[in-house]
């Protein structure tokens, strides 16, 4: 049996299941020391505990977690108040002596966690298979000072999302040059159900894309103009892989918070403090391997048990009991086309460097011409970046 936890907060009052609201206050230190990264795990789960207490603050509403025997618990956040989902509710302890991470609410099986909207849309399951659109933000003046690798994170979706892909189900698509311009272009003139954004971004909303007039420079991209371009052909699921994606500033809402409420039957991924490329990874392929789940909140529970040490930073904003697609109910065209960029990773080994200028210009010149020569010294990778130019360019050189 599944039962509901509604949990209401205000700045300083919460409810549960509608009983009457209580004070609420969770140690400011430790919230601090969450928000720059510098809690061990004794103190995350001494957070946890400070969350817990504040919230199940009465015997009755501890009963309701003590008390659940076998049945399955889905804990609702619901706030009007963006500052308030900068908290970290997914670390949720009630027993913070306990080993390892047993005490953690939600490492049990269980107990899921997602964080509300504002509103209610119905949406039909699709019949059609799902397009996905892949965002790789990596202007070259923020390529020098923190690269990201554009090639693991194709691999990690690709290699995470395994039959969906290869069945039909889902057909991928990779925009590598996102200025806001070229985003909105597309955007606005093709729907996707799944837009997925890999880069960098800040605490307030802020993403990271290409200077619309100079794709090396990097430009700032506010989280209102970003929710616009969806609002004409929204998706179903936006995953935005990037530091502080669900945290709030001084003035602004998070962009997960904004993309919640103003596309509000969309649900959205996102983090609520920096996190390191090896947990993003990891927590990238936990959700995707997960996404045929009956649920939303199915693939995020199992991202939380099983994604690195860094697990609780990922959340989700969505409904509960929203079913994302069946299989069953999808017609795969016997002849598709498929288009993929970068889907077929060449061999290239180890040692392989994503020189990002070559790849740029080389680029440029297969869109504008369809063809391109390479020459030069022997052994200084020419063949390697033709192999890579060939996969990540084949829709372009083959229509």
């Amino acid at each position: 049996m599944k039962r509901e936890i509604l949990i209401e907060l205000d700045e300083d009052r919460v409810s549960v299941n509608k009983d009457t609201p209580t004070r609420y206050a969770i140690h400011p230190e430790f919230l601090r020391g969450y928000y720059e990264n510098r809690l061990d795990s004794g103190h995350l789960k001494a957070l946890g505990k400070s969350i817990f207490d504040s919230i199940f603050s009465t015997p009755e509403r501890r009963g309701v977690i003590e008390n659940k025997g076998q049945d399955e618990l889905i804990i609702r956040i619901k706030s009007d108040i963006p500052k308030v989902h900068d908290i970290p509710f997914e670390l949720l302890n009630k027993a913070p002596e306990k080993p390892e991470e047993l005490g953690y609410l939600l490492k049990d099986p269980a107990i899921t966690l997602l964080r509300e909207p504002g509103n209610d849309i119905i949406w039909e399951l699709p019949k059609r298979p799902l397009k996905m659109l892949l965002i790789l933000a990596q202007p070259l003046e923020k390529m020098q000072s923190a690269p990201i690798d554009p090639l693991r994170e194709v691999e990690e979706i690709k290699d995470a999302l395994g039959a969906l892909l290869e069945d039909g189900f889902i057909e991928l698509f990779i925009e590598e040059r996102p200025s806001f311009r070229r985003l909105s272009e597309r955007l606005r003139s093709e729907s996707f159900d799944i837009v997925h954004y890999s880069g960098h971004g800040v605490k307030g909303g802020y993403l990271i894309l290409e200077d619309n007039e100079n794709p090396q420079r990097a430009a700032q991209q506010t989280p209102d103009e970003f929710a616009e371009i969806f609002h004409d052909r929204p998706p179903r699921l936006i995953y935005l892989d990037t530091c502080e994606g669900a945290r709030s500033d001084s003035i602004f809402p998070s962009l997960a918070y904004i993309l919640s409420r103003s596309l509000p039957h969309c649900a959205v991924v996102a983090n609520t403090a920096s996190i390191s490329d090896r947990a993003a990874a990891q927590s990238v392929r936990c959700f995707y391997e997960k996404l045929d789940s009956e649920k939303f909140e199915d693939a995020m529970g199992h991202l939380r048990r099983n994604s690195s040490s860094e697990w609780y930073k990922t959340v989700l904003f969505a409904l509960p009991g929203r079913c994302f697609f069946q299989k069953e109910a999808i017609k795969v065209p016997e002849k598709r086309t498929r288009v993929e960029y970068g889907l077929s990773r060449p061999d290239i080994g180890s040692t392989y460097v994503y020189r990002y200028r070559l790849v740029r210009k080389a680029s440029d010149i297969i869109e504008q011409e369809r063809a391109l020569l390479l020459h030069g010294l022997g052994g200084t990778g020419k063949s390697t970046m033709a192999q890579y130019l060939a996969a990540f360019s084949a829709p372009i050189l083959t229509t």
